[in-house]
């Protein structure tokens, strides 16, 4: 079983987890960036983006990251790493990053008309596009 790219919200929580396996460094740096502007643009307080490997070599998903993160600072608190149990973990073995977003005070509605834009992933032969993300909707797929 092959490990691809999802995302789910926690309503309860108000928290987003994006998981990036499957996608390239460039995919990696679009939608999470995408993202990030997204949970503040409604008002969600954490997001969690798993990358999946420490690894720090050029070209990795870590470094997406961190460069979408870098790219979309105004909506940005605080970020924390994080093992691949949730632990706080020092930056070289972090398998995750947790992003606290900064306070938004005029959110837009968590409605049913919430939605996060589709993305592809690169590496997933069989899904390898996730269509617009409506998290509220009934029925509603990733």
């Amino acid at each position: 079983m092959t490990i691809v790219a999802q995302q789910t919200f926690d309503r309860s929580n108000n928290t987003f987890e994006l998981d990036l396996h499957g996608c390239s460094m460039e995919e990696g740096r679009t939608v999470a960036g995408h993202r990030i502007r997204e949970c503040f643009r409604y008002g969600i307080e954490e997001l969690r983006i798993i990358y999946g490997s420490p690894d720090r070599a050029e070209g990795t998903l870590r470094q997406a990251v961190q460069e979408a993160i870098r790219g979309a600072s105004s909506c940005v608190a605080a970020c924390s790493f994080r093992d691949s149990y949730g632990m706080f973990a020092a930056e070289g073995g972090s398998t995750e990053l947790r992003v606290k977003l900064a306070s938004n005070l005029r959110p837009q509605a968590q409605d049913q008309k919430m939605v996060f834009v589709a993305f592809t992933s690169r590496y997933d032969t069989e899904h390898h596009r996730h269509e617009s993300y409506y998290p509220l909707r009934s029925g509603g797929r990733n």
